[in-house]
């Protein structure tokens, strides 16, 4: 006990403050909360995984992709941006543009940490750069880079709830780098 409040300590004093929440966890075992029930849009409680998927998806989609009415409604423009001539991203660009990853972000579908790419040295780098001017001047992402990860974060209220949630996608890191 004494050792894990050293250690407590000493990232409290280094201002770790990711460790530090993580070792309180660890040193009181607090529980993680999920849910394994959800309510439907009558408050109805679901309690199969099938029906809880299916919630889940409806509410996404219905938060997702606005009424047909509201696309509708959305004025056109009589220019068209297409020729508008933009220069492909230069080796220097997406340098910079790694190395301002944050650290510790979760992977995308491609299960890639930015920590890899970031520490992973010049080939990556290297790598990502030949692949984004290839894309750049094909005007053509791949097909993976159109898939992500949707993820629901609890906000606050009723954990089974679907609107006290947010989401976040998680998305292919070469993609987000693009």
């Amino acid at each position: 006990m004494d050792r894990k409040i050293k250690e407590l300590n000493g990232t409290n004093k280094e201002r770790d403050t990711r460790n530090f929440y993580k070792y309180v966890r660890n040193l009181f075992n607090l529980p993680t909360v999920t849910t394994l029930v959800c309510k439907d849009k009558d408050d109805n409680i679901l309690s199969e995984q099938k029906q809880i998927l299916e919630r889940w998806q409806r509410y996404f989609k219905e938060l997702l992709n606005p009424e047909a009415e509201r696309i509708n409604s959305i004025e056109t423009h009589e220019d068209p941006i297409n020729n508008l001539e933009l220069e492909e991203p230069t080796y220097e660009e997406i340098s910079e543009i790694i190395k301002n990853m944050k650290p510790n972000e979760a992977a995308g579908p491609d299960e890639i940490l930015p920590e890899f790419i970031k520490n992973g040295g010049l080939t990556p780098k290297q790598n990502i750069f030949k692949v984004t001017v290839k894309i750049w001047k094909q005007e053509k992402i791949p097909r993976e880079w159109s898939e992500g990860i949707l993820c629901p974060i609890f906000k606050k209220g009723d954990r089974k709830q679907c609107n006290n949630y947010r989401g976040i996608s998680l998305l292919n890191i070469t993609y987000t780098i693009f």
